[in-house]
């Protein structure tokens, strides 16, 4: 051997085929005590060894047919790990020359060689290329390289997988006749070296780089299984900004052509040219480096989409499906797709769960479905038929969720989950929810003032958290309620649904245990007469410089309540509760801030530590005289202040409409409604779609928006603010740098279905906007 620290095997091959029965049998004990059963793939690490020692060669062959006959005796499937000179080298004469010889069932190759291959590239072949050939190879071409993720650099190494791997990986689907990195289709060659991976960008944020060279080095070819026809060819550019020339070879039936692409003249998908499939006569798209362009930009390698120049028979998929929520029923519309050889007659609208459909004759491109239960999640799909027959389905709508439009009762916070401690609704679960747990708690019945028709709880959730960063989520919902650091306390309002049985269920997206409580502060039910008006975020209280209706100017002692004016200004006399935006700032110790109408016995709206400043939103009920008390739960001073949103009472104007959480923003990613994906930059004031867009169960001519913002990746401290025209000046969320924070809010809406979000800060940040109900004045 010519590495330390290593199992021995015996030089005998009879003693060391002995050796290989026995290290399965250890081996296959092993994996079934990690639950993993007949059929799993166990892998022989056999490093390196003399290619002059015949000895050890045949003793390394028997020991490997040992090692195999015996897994397949048992009932697993055999790997060997080796390097092409010595262990390839010898099975594949022994699979050639021994007729005892049990070879593995897949070969895993050490080769540093930097290509993304599993043949062999040796001259002559070790492994011959016939041998381990029906999808039974994997090649490490890179060894010890560095990986940055999350902020953790990590020394791994690198494999080109054509295998049977335990689990079940998925390819990336772009969709039709689309074939990108990570999908069936598409492979790189050249130096893996130099291509490098631009994580977020892309269609599917799967895009690579590399640099030009004089000679070809690198490249990437792409072979779509086509039906025969004719394609319009397209390359997707992530960014024109530093992109370069690029060379492209189409081959096809139809010949082959060569286009030198300027990547850098303009983003998005551009044309190739094109190809002509036939029967047996496939196309293939081949990008090369060697175009001559700068060298100090980037050749981009992401998708390329086939689009068929040949009328299908039947209409092509309708585009952009929206769906609204009503009272049982749901108003669905959508775009029409391609018409194919005749014109489209019908449009057909699907409902799931259930598969109630509803049709309308074209052009209608807006369809109401009734019959659908209230408190329910649909989605919806949308197909065309002509003459020739019905066409696929357009993509599903984000779902909605029918029902009446309910009124807002609010109360004095009551305490219905405490997972360290007990709650009366809840007093059994006092157990923190696990790394990736789920927890079902009741919001209806004794111990909470919920009632049974309530659709969904305004609640003040507290992440009490473990030793590892993470967040909680309503169980099936993409949007993070709370998010938080390791150790930390962090507390965020939030709309969280009622189901039928009056529970919800949430889950720990964290990889450590966490404590969670919950304050009810107020519910949604139809038939209750309270609504809501949104206003302007209007600033009532800064203990720094005062206000106008609160004009005290010095900081919260230790303990120190004060009184806070809410009516008056743009909250009228009368109002039950307002929404407030409570912040800490410039704490000088751990502690938080508590809001109720008489200061007595309440929660925390906001746990702070020393230095920092942290805001959380709550609906405060007011007394009579339009006011309430403000607690400082602090050893230390800090100033505190508060924000208003909105107000409720008998002559509010809107009712409410909660959805099912949407993600409707996302500058990592891009979602369906806001597809482009940019961070924001230092004070940049952006515009989004939220409304009456596709991905959005929100229509147009809504005011009000109730969302939860999380910001992530900041690279310096600052705040997010939204509005719906100018300058946003208000936060709603304060962060730091290189933490996850999370802001519950009502914010307007402009006429034309926007907002803008502004980040104030020296640096950059990422912004995702959830939307959880929306104002609406019939029910």
């Amino acid at each position: 051997m010519q590495q330390a620290n290593l199992a021995m095997i015996s030089r005998n091959a009879t003693t060391a085929r002995a050796q290989g029965v026995t290290e399965a049998g250890i081996a296959v004990a092993a994996v079934q005590a990690l639950g993993m059963g007949p059929g799993t793939l166990i892998e022989l690490d056999m490093e390196n060894y003399s290619m002059t020692d015949a000895e050890c060669s045949a003793a390394t062959v028997a020991h490997v047919s040992g090692w195999t006959q015996e897994l397949h005796r048992l009932g697993y499937v055999s790997g060997v790990y080796g390097g092409p000179g010595s262990m390839m080298r010898d099975m594949s004469r022994a699979v050639a020359g021994d007729p005892s010889f049990v070879p593995p069932d897949q070969i895993w190759v050490a080769h540093w060689n930097q290509l993304q291959t599993t043949r062999d590239t040796y001259s002559p072949q070790f492994y011959p290329d016939v041998y381990w050939a029906n999808h039974q190879r994997m090649r490490q071409y890179s060894g010890d390289t560095v990986e940055t993720w999350g902020g953790v650099a990590l020394h791994i190494d690198r494999n080109w997988a054509d295998i049977t791997l335990p689990g079940n990986p998925v390819r990336t689907d772009y969709g039709t006749n689309i074939v990108g990195p990570g999908s069936a289709g598409f492979v790189f060659t050249g130096s893996m070296t130099y291509w490098r991976p631009a994580a977020g960008s892309g269609v599917k944020q799967k895009a690579y780089w590399t640099g030009p060279s004089s000679t070809e080095f690198n490249g990437a070819t792409w072979s779509p299984t086509l039906a025969p026809g004719t394609y319009r060819v397209e390359a997707n550019v992530p960014d024109a900004s530093v992109a370069t020339r690029a060379r492209y070879v189409l081959t096809s039936a139809g010949g082959t052509s060569e286009t030198i692409l300027d990547q850098s003249t303009a983003s998005g998908y551009r044309l190739l040219g094109t190809v002509t499939v036939r029967t047996g006569q496939p196309a293939s798209v081949h990008l090369a480096d060697n175009s001559g362009g700068d060298t100090s930009k980037r050749i981009w390698a992401d998708a390329i989409r086939f689009v068929s120049s040949t009328p299908p028979a039947v209409p092509g998929a309708p585009l952009a499906p929206t769906a609204v929520a009503g009272n049982g029923q749901a108003t669905i519309s959508w775009s029409p797709g391609t018409s194919g050889a005749s014109p489209t007659t019908t449009y057909t609208v699907t409902a799931s769960p259930g598969g109630s459909t509803v049709s309308v004759a074209a052009p209608t491109t807006t369809v109401t479905m009734t019959g659908l239960v209230n408190g329910t999640a649909y989605t919806f799909t949308v197909t065309a038929s002509n003459a020739g027959g019905t066409g696929p389905a357009s993509a599903a709508t984000t779902a909605v969720m029918p029902g009446l439009a309910g009124g807002v009762t609010s109360v004095d916070p009551v305490r219905v989950l405490d997972t360290r401690f007990g709650a009366p609704a809840n007093p059994g679960l006092v157990t923190a929810i696990p790394a990736g747990g789920n927890l079902r708690l009741r919001l209806v019945g004794a111990g909470s003032p919920v009632p049974s028709t309530a659709t969904a709880v305004l609640a003040n959730v507290t992440a009490v958290a473990g030793n590892s960063p993470g967040y909680l989520a309503v169980a099936g919902s993409p949007s993070s309620l709370v998010n938080w650091v390791s150790g930390a306390v962090v507390a965020n309002l939030s709309t969280v649904p009622v189901a039928t049985d009056g529970t919800v269920t949430l889950t720990n997206g964290g990889t450590s245990p966490v404590h969670v409580v919950l304050d009810v502060q107020g519910w949604i039910a139809p038939q209750v007469s309270t609504r809501l008006s949104p206003i302007a975020a209007v600033r009532l209280m800064d203990s720094r410089v005062g206000t106008s209706l609160n004009p005290r100017a010095t900081a919260l002692g230790p303990g120190e309540s004060v009184e806070v004016k809410v009516s008056g200004s743009s909250v009228p006399a009368g109002a039950q509760a307002a929404l407030l935006r409570v912040t800490a700032t410039d704490p000088r110790a751990a502690g938080y801030l508590s809001v109720s109408p008489s200061g007595a016995g309440s929660t925390s709206v906001v746990n702070f530590l020393a230095g920092d400043t942290v805001g959380n939103t709550m609906v405060a009920n007011l007394t009579s005289s339009g006011t309430v008390r403000l607690t400082n739960g602090s050893t230390g001073t800090t100033h505190v202040v508060v924000d208003v949103q909105g107000w409720t009472g008998p002559t509010a104007a809107q009712l409410y409409r909660a959805t099912p959480q949407a993600r409707l923003v996302d500058t990592r990613f891009g979602t369906t409604t806001n597809p482009g994906a940019a961070i924001l930059g230092p004070g940049e004031v952006r515009t989004f779609r939220v409304a009456g867009a596709p991905g959005s169960p929100v229509p147009m001519g809504v005011s009000l928006l109730a969302v939860n913002v999380t910001i992530t990746n900041g690279t310096r401290p600052g705040w997010v603010a939204i509005a719906a025209s100018g300058t946003p000046g208000i936060p709603l969320v304060n962060y730091v740098a290189n933490e996850a924070r999370a802001g519950f809010g009502t914010v307007d809406v402009a006429a034309d279905g926007t907002v803008r979000i502004r980040n104030e800060s020296t640096g950059s940040v990422h912004v995702v906007l959830d939307v959880h109900g929306y104002g609406t004045t019939t029910p």
